[in-house]
């Protein structure tokens, strides 16, 4: 009773009480940690793919090897926690569903670098936050307050903002010598990361209702690396594409199972996000990926961004950290506490006097 009490105080005086304080606290960190190991990932890919320009890479081949060396990192680490891959036989088929769809996402990522540089990529992934608030309002229930609505607009300009230049004047890439990317391609690698997003965005929702389900957040780890070894040859098959072996140098080799070993942490920090934090909020904070997508490219690929795009990048980070200290010190609530608290003392007053 007495911590019902505390916890009713705690909402008057517009403060989030503890426990819930430390979900959000957690969430958000965790989505800052998916954002800089899948941007890393990322980034790994599109090193291999501008330093092999002549060998033929391709998503469904890396992502192949992102799911056999994260189906060997949560495999061990559910063996060191006894956790069972399934609890009830009628929660195989919507976990293995959940596991197709992050594939390929996993497939139009890769797909979208090949094309297109981390940065652009990155960009079109932040339009997630848009989609994620849309998903989490209609199937979650998830509700927005006024002044992340605002951020979430504003996050959505400076994406359009970076977007509209790189598509009327397309930068090079060096991926493949002397080349030059026409609009087409352009507009191809973007269809491709917009894919991966809608993707990524359903993966998340369709995982946050299954955890409310009590269902143990290392499955959803676990089923999407075995539908990477599942659907990757598929699509291989279909493509009439085969898996690289000899063609790549050791260094390469090596910068793959790094790529496995980010998606690995990617996957299992955003998991834990979802498992504690809404969905929405959670892709808001993983849009800040960009700042180290266009380092990246700065620095390893040469890339520079235009002036444009620096003002959509510096609106893009700005809105999500504004987004992730209102989530965790919660100024909307408190502001509008000071403000009853006001109206009530006001109206006190004149009691008085009357």
């Amino acid at each position: 009773m007495a911590t019902i009490n505390m916890k009713n105080k705690n909402q008057k005086n517009g403060e989030t009480s503890k426990p819930e304080k430390f979900d959000r606290v957690v969430g958000i960190t965790s989505a800052f940690l998916t954002a800089f190991f899948f941007n890393f990932l990322s980034c790994c890919a599109r090193y291999v793919f501008t330093k092999n320009p002549t060998v033929q890479l391709s998503g469904p081949q890396l992502t192949f090897i992102r799911g056999f060396v994260q189906l060997i990192m949560i495999g061990v680490v559910m063996a060191f926690t006894k956790t069972f891959p399934f609890q009830n036989p009628n929660d195989l088929l919507p976990l293995f569903l959940s596991g197709c769809i992050k594939a390929t996402a996993s497939i139009f990522c890769f797909t979208a670098l090949k094309g297109v540089s981390v940065g652009t990529v990155c960009i079109i992934e932040s339009t997630t936050p848009a989609v994620a608030f849309l998903f989490g309002f209609v199937f979650l229930k998830e509700k927005c307050s006024m002044l992340n609505g605002i951020l979430g607009l504003l996050t959505f300009v400076g994406i359009v903002i970076v977007m509209v230049p790189n598509i009327i004047f397309p930068v090079k890439t060096n991926y493949i010598k002397g080349y030059t990317s026409s609009v087409e391609r352009y507009l191809l690698g973007a269809a491709s990361a917009f894919a991966g997003v809608l993707l990524r965005c359903t993966f998340k929702t369709v995982s946050r209702i299954l955890m409310m389900k009590t269902m143990d957040y290392k499955l959803f780890v676990l089923y999407p690396s075995i539908a990477m070894l599942v659907l990757s040859p598929l699509t291989m098959l279909i493509q009439q594409d085969y898996l690289i072996t000899t063609e790549l140098p050791l260094s390469s080799w090596l910068i793959l199972i790094v790529i496995g070993i980010s998606g690995f942490l990617g996957n299992l920090f955003s998991v834990i996000a979802l498992k504690h934090e809404h969905v929405s909020i959670v892709a808001f904070v993983a849009s800040t990926e960009i700042l180290f997508a266009y380092c990246y490219d700065l620095w390893l690929a040469h890339e520079a961004p235009n002036p444009y795009s620096w003002i959509g990048i510096i609106t893009v980070v700005l809105c999500s950290t504004l987004v992730m200290l209102n989530r965790i010190f919660d100024f909307e609530n408190k502001i509008d506490c000071c403000k009853r608290n006001s109206k009530i003392h006001k109206d006190a007053k004149s009691v008085e006097n009357t």
